[in-house]
């Protein structure tokens, strides 16, 4: 399988560390390095410049049961009808 290349994204690792622009190679549906601009090669490669990724960090669950809303309220709010 080919290798894709997202070239010059600003990355935000989530672990406490200033995010910065690196390059990321993606193979088999996983990242496969994270590296510094120019680093690293692909088959496709992917213009990410002014785009940030953020590899592993962002979570999209919920918990509706904690807020104050039914999940019958929630679903209202949220779901297309």
């Amino acid at each position: 399988m080919d290798t894709i290349l997202m070239r010059g994204a600003f990355v935000v690792d989530g672990s406490g560390k200033a995010g910065g622009v690196s390059d990321i190679t993606v193979r088999d549906g996983k990242i496969e390095a994270v590296a510094a601009p120019g680093e690293l090669r692909g088959d496709t490669v992917l213009d990410c410049t002014c785009m940030v990724i953020t590899p592993g960090f962002i979570d999209g669950h919920i918990h509706p049961e904690s807020t104050s809303l039914s999940i019958r309220s929630f679903a209202e709010l949220v779901l297309d009808h």
